[in-house]
């Protein structure tokens, strides 16, 4: 059984104009394992229309913080109108895509239960009502941590964003 707490929602970055996907992929790489996250692929889908091509991804970062707490970061990207381009930037020719980008990121904890006895209801019910009323419980300890790694990642993902945008105009 796993009890879930959500601890950053909606943390949301929108973009038009071009940008660099495979940067973009690749800073999620980097972050990741900067942070000693590992990366699961949910859901890709890529769709071929008139005005370009629809694409979209939704991964999942996680990593143990303890053995019964999962500190899950959800990260999911949607492009439309994506084409690619090439764009002269200093006197060189960069492949680089055009579209509209839009990104959400969610944070949340994950508790495993462990021992048997836990996943009674009776049981269950007297835990959290302790865990919220008389003391902070193994998730509330670990909030902080988790909020400054998604804070950190949404700001690396908007600088990314903002730098790639001012390097097409100058």
């Amino acid at each position: 059984m796993v009890e879930k707490h959500f601890v950053a929602v909606n943390f949301r970055l929108t973009h038009s104009g071009s940008f660099s996907l495979y940067g973009l992929f690749d800073l999620v790489d980097h972050w990741a394992e900067e942070h000693h996250y590992h990366k699961e692929i949910k859901r890709h889908y890529e769709h071929h229309k008139p005005d370009g091509k629809e694409l979209g991804y939704s991964l999942e970062l996680w990593k143990h913080i303890n053995a019964q707490v999962v500190a899950i970061v959800r990260f999911t990207v949607m492009v439309k109108r994506l084409k690619d381009v090439t764009i002269t930037v200093g006197g060189k020719k960069e492949k680089a895509q055009h579209g509209d980008v839009f990104i959400d990121l969610d944070s949340l904890l994950e508790r495993h239960k462990l021992h048997q006895f836990e996943n009674k209801p009776y049981i269950y019910f007297i835990r959290s009502v302790i865990d919220r009323f008389m003391y902070k419980n193994l998730m509330d300890m670990h909030e902080g941590e988790l909020t400054a790694d998604i804070k950190g990642f949404h700001d690396r993902l908007r600088s990314f964003l903002q730098k790639e945008e001012v390097k097409r105009i100058a």
